[in-house]
């Protein structure tokens, strides 16, 4: 998720909001009172997410700025695939309530206020609410989910997989949408399958333990009345890791499902991923849970495209700073501790990574122009000649001797990578 901008018909840009690990930033245009012309500033207020196992957005909230009390802005409840509660949540048309004649004979339909509809749609699974139109889809990236009816309105592109195969290609998480998500897919070779249920079972039991003492917590702050800034910190940033280690668990399910086949190593001397040209097999060398998760990332990367692999040393190809970010992140997420104790995922920014060093060699893999080869700039298999060369200003002289129009697949001769 990224900023949300909304055209005016000048097709001026106006901010609406932007993320943060926490929720999300609400932006108000101030200093100007013609809509139609781009404002002069903002006014920001911070607004918090509290979002259960599967990644739901239960409940948004947010200090009056006014008053200095706690305002939750909405709330909602949703059935297993996703339709939400309509009787009593935020935004709801109508409740059910006694007549006025004391007896209780009669129920009545009581219009409820609509206090607000936010630009901020976020809310199954933490996917965007597509309501234009009345459509009521969500938007998981590769398909569009209808919860209504607890089905894709496209055919799932993985169709033909094995594990698939009898599976109904519009069903939703294999039916099961208590244990599983379904934001795409992926494969785990057989004899690996093992060690990965092993290290994916532990993230998971981290996250509920994680969970379990925010409920508890968030029980305790009702009953005994806490204010909403006690019961933050009282929490403290065990809702940021629990949101990490959802990103991470999706992660894990794209890769069960891929038509890339996976190996682990759980023992290896040095963590990354890597292409066995013997095999055809990308390979996730990690050791401990916390590394593993670090790699996964990694290896969702290589199904998205934004990595690729040399197939003559099956080292990676276009790796970024901001792939380490989010590698990083999820480590963090699973033990914060395994990256010098951070207090906060927003700590992992591009100067922390490059800036890590060895304690052996002293050399820090990640600088411009180290030796992990990182991009200062957002690259992928796509990325064009000048992409390239903001990515890679050390690289300048090599790089601007090629076509404008050159690609990094095309640039390398060996480069394997999703097409």
């Amino acid at each position: 998720m990224n900023k949300r901008w909304k055209h005016t018909r000048n097709f001026k840009e106006v901010l609406q909001f932007f993320p943060t690990p926490e929720g999300y930033v609400k932006a108000t245009p101030i200093g100007n009172a013609n809509p139609d012309l781009p404002p002069t500033g903002y006014a920001y207020n911070y607004v918090f997410n509290y979002t259960d196992h599967l990644g739901n957005i239960r409940l948004s909230y947010t200090k009056d700025p006014q008053s200095g009390t706690l305002q939750i802005l909405e709330e909602n409840h949703y059935y297993p695939f996703g339709l939400r509660h309509e009787v009593y949540v935020t935004g709801s048309k109508r409740q059910h309530g006694f007549g006025n004649d004391g007896g209780g004979g009669d129920i009545d339909d009581v219009e409820l206020i609509n206090v607000l509809r936010t630009d901020y749609q976020y809310k199954y699974n933490g996917k965007e609410l597509q309501d234009e139109l009345g459509l009521d889809w969500y938007d998981y990236g590769w398909r569009n989910y209808d919860a209504t009816i607890g089905r894709w309105m496209n055919v799932d592109p993985l169709a033909e997989h094995p594990n698939q195969v009898d599976k109904s290609p519009y069903a939703y998480a294999w039916n099961n949408p208590i244990y599983f998500i379904d934001p795409d897919g992926m494969v785990i070779e057989s004899g690996s399958q093992k060690e990965f249920d092993k290290q994916t079972s532990r993230v998971i039991k981290e996250r509920d333990k994680l969970q379990g003492k925010i409920d508890k917590l968030t029980s305790k702050a009702e009953s005994k009345g806490w204010s909403a800034e006690k019961l933050a910190g009282k929490i403290g940033n065990m809702q940021e890791r629990v949101s990490g280690l959802n990103d991470a668990i999706d992660g894990f399910r794209v890769l069960e499902l891929s038509t890339q086949v996976f190996s682990l190593n759980p023992k290896a001397s040095e963590n990354s991923v890597s292409y066995d040209s013997s095999t055809g097999n990308v390979s996730i060398n990690y050791n401990g849970t916390a590394l593993f998760t670090h790699e996964s990332v990694h290896a969702v990367q290589f199904h998205t495209g934004d990595i690729a692999f040399d197939t003559k040393n099956g080292g990676t190809v276009g790796q970024d700073v901001y792939d380490e970010i989010s590698a990083y992140k999820a480590q963090w997420a699973y033990k914060p501790s395994s990256v010098g104790g951070l207090k906060s995922s927003s700590e992992v920014n591009s100067n922390w990574v490059q800036g890590i060093t060895n304690p052996k060699t002293g050399d820090q893999p990640y600088r411009p122009g180290g030796t992990a080869n990182t991009g200062i700039d957002r690259v992928n298999v796509n990325s064009t000649r000048d992409e390239l060369i903001r990515a890679y200003p050390h690289l300048r002289d090599s790089l601007q001797s090629l076509p404008a129009n050159a690609t990094l697949k095309s640039i390398v001769p060996n480069i394997y990578g999703v097409k």
